[in-house]
């Protein structure tokens, strides 16, 4: 992508365009929820998350091929090389264990009830599973770690790319408990975001993001079973 730097979005229009697919992400999701009934938001939450994050990625997408651009090319959809992908798979794990033990000594800070909830009252855990494993991760990898960091990493460089898109990665997920966004959301997009920077492939960080989710989704079945 090197070579066709005058086709990236540049930095305003980058922020402007991610926060206005944001906001219409934002709005389908509301619209879907008036129409399904609010009260009933929690219980159709993964075919929410399915129906949104299809159509968010359709709006990605459009403004990749708008800037005359592959979408491959735009957001590094590459397979990297095995060594690297492996030293990440082996931090990848030691990160995944040190937050789970943080939250196993510190259960009365990390208690996610919201997670609980959801799981509890979805109405069905197939839909859950395929909008928060697969379908909700991609669309935000394809967002923040994709489109969001191209702007900003051709404007402002790799390091600034990883810090910025990492807090804009954080806002969303501020239903969670702000001490489960400040040690364990923020450190796991610093992540992932360093892991995109120094790979130059979305594909590790989409991987790596629904495994994350796929786990937490897990523990919460064997917390609630």
């Amino acid at each position: 992508m090197d070579g066709n730097r005058n086709n990236i979005w540049s930095l305003y229009f980058t922020l402007v365009i991610s926060f206005i697919i944001f906001v219409l992400f934002g709005l389908i999701q509301s619209l879907i929820s008036l129409f399904i009934g609010i009260d009933d938001f929690v219980v159709y939450l993964g075919l929410i998350s399915i129906v949104s994050s299809i159509l968010g990625c359709g709006m990605i997408l459009l403004a990749v091929v708008t800037s005359k651009n592959t979408i491959q090319e735009y957001l590094n959809l590459y397979i990297p090389f095995l060594s690297p992908s492996l030293k990440y798979i082996f931090v990848f794990a030691l990160l995944l264990l040190g937050l789970d033990s943080m939250s196993n000594a510190y259960p009365e800070l990390f208690n996610d009830s919201f997670a609980i909830r959801v799981y509890e009252s979805a109405d069905s855990l197939l839909m859950l599973f395929l909008g928060f494993v697969l379908l909700g991760p991609l669309f935000e990898e394809f967002l923040f770690r994709g489109f969001l960091f191209k702007g900003l990493e051709n404007s402002i460089g790799g390091n600034g790319a990883v810090i910025i898109s990492s807090l804009l990665f954080s806002i969303p997920h501020l239903q969670y408990p702000i001490i489960v966004v400040l040690c364990m959301v923020f450190p796991m997009a610093l992540f992932l975001g360093y892991m995109r920077m120094k790979t130059q492939s979305l594909v590790l960080p989409i991987i790596f993001h629904s495994i994350n989710n796929f786990m937490t989704l897990l523990l919460v079945h064997l917390e609630v079973s």
